[in-house]
């Protein structure tokens, strides 16, 4: 089954460092890209080894495989 694309939906960030999960839109993470922001948890940046990543979303009906095919 295919679902949209929508380049604009929020995303879900896990942090290596702290562990905080968070989420953010595509303006938070063009600032990250370019250093402007820092994990709310712990405050690393995009440089650090440890530094939150995008991730998915642990609530997605397509990762239930009872759901999925009923996921438009």
């Amino acid at each position: 089954m295919e679902r949209l694309i929508d380049f604009s939906r929020d995303r879900q960030m896990l942090c290596g460092g702290c562990g905080r999960r968070f989420v953010v839109d595509l303006d938070w993470l063009d600032r990250w890209e370019q250093g402007g922001e820092k994990c709310p948890g712990c405050g690393l940046t995009c440089e650090h080894e440890d530094a939150p990543r995008v991730t998915v979303d642990p609530d997605d009906p397509a990762l239930d495989d009872d759901r999925v095919a009923t996921v438009s």
